[in-house]
C-alpha cells in the first residue's frame, strides 16, 4: 500500500517482483488480465482503490423500542471526548441463573470500554444519527475482555445458518412485550447478539425484560397471550399491556 496525501487514506498498488512500472504490469490491479484501477486515466470501469481509516463504528438501534443487541467486530470506547459513559448507549451482558424453579438471565451493566466479539444487550440513551439510524461509537485500541463464564450471550460477525442444535433466543417484541424469544428463522444476522440454550436444557418460551430502578434482569415466563394475567401498578387487571410497567404472570415487566 502507499500512503496518500490525506492521513488515513491509502492507495492499493500491486507489488509483483520482477516487473517494473514501465511494462504496464507492476503497479496496477488486474482482473483476468484487465486493468481494474484507473491506470493513469478515468476510463469507464476503471477506478481508484482506497482504504479509509475507520474511527467510529455505526451501531444500528431501534429508538422506538429503545433496545438492541450488538456483537461488534472491533473494541469500542465507552467514553471519549465526544460523549460520556452511558450517554449514548448502555451495554449489558448476561448469565443464566436458577432461582427456585425459575431460570433467570441475570444482566450486568458494563462499565468502561466495550470488547469486540462479545454479545451485548444495548439500551438506547441518545445520540442517534437520524440519517442512518445509528449511534456512532468511537473505536478503541483495546478493551478488557469479560471474565470467562460471566457472559452467555454470543453472536456472529457474519450472517450464518442458525445453529442446528439447542434453542436460539433473539431480541423480539411479542404481544408488546420486549424480550428474548425462540428464534424460528433460518439465519442468524451478523453483528447481533443472541442467547443459545444447549440441547438437554429446560426450554423456556422466552425471557422477558424486567427493568425496575437499578434492578435489571430477564426472567423466564410463558408468553402465550391466552394465558397471560396482566395487572397495572394500581392493581387493576387489564386485557393488554401498553407502554410502561405491568405485573404479568406475577412478574414486574417493562413494556416498551
Amino acid at each position: 500500500s502507499e500512503t496518500a496525501v490525506n492521513l488515513g487514506y491509502y492507495t492499493l498498488k500491486a507489488n509483483r517482483t520482477g516487473n517494473t512500472e514501465g511494462d504496464g504490469i507492476g503497479t496496477y490491479l488486474y482482473d483476468n488480465g484487465n486493468v481494474v484501477d484507473r491506470n493513469g486515466s478515468y476510463a469507464a470501469d476503471h477506478c481508484d482503490w482506497q482504504i479509509e481509516e475507520v474511527t467510529y463504528l455505526p451501531v444500528p438501534i431501534n429508538t422506538t423500542v429503545g433496545f438492541g443487541t450488538l456483537y461488534s467486530p472491533v473494541d469500542l470506547k465507552g467514553v471519549c471526548g465526544d460523549y460520556a459513559q452511558d450517554a449514548r448507549l448502555e451495554f449489558y451482558y448476561g448469565k443464566k441463573q436458577t432461582f427456585g424453579d425459575k431460570d433467570k438471565l441475570v444482566l450486568t451493566k458494563l462499565t468502561g470500554d466495550i470488547p469486540a466479539e462479545t454479545g451485548f444487550i444495548v439500551k438506547y440513551k441518545g445520540g442517534v444519527d437520524e440519517a442512518t439510524g445509528c449511534v456512532f461509537m468511537k473505536i478503541a485500541d483495546s478493551a478488557p475482555k469479560l471474565t470467562e463464564g460471566t457472559n452467555q450471550l454470543t453472536g456472529t460477525l457474519e450472517t450464518i445458518a442458525k445453529p442446528a442444535s439447542g434453542t436460539v433466543y433473539t431480541l423480539q417484541n411479542k404481544n408488546n412485550t420486549l424480550g428474548f424469544y425462540k428464534y424460528t428463522g433460518e439465519n442468524v444476522k451478523g453483528g447481533k447478539a443472541y442467547y443459545h440454550l444447549a440441547d438437554g436444557a429446560a426450554v423456556s418460551m422466552g425471557f422477558v425484560f424486567d427493568f425496575e430502578g437499578q434492578t435489571t434482569g430477564v426472567e423466564s415466563i410463558e408468553v402465550n397471550a391466552d394465558d397471560q394475567v396482566i395487572y397495572d401498578l394500581s392493581g387493576r387487571r387489564v386485557a393488554k399491556a401498553g407502554k410502561g410497567l405491568y405485573i404479568i404472570n406475577g412478574k414486574k415487566v417493562l413494556v416498551k
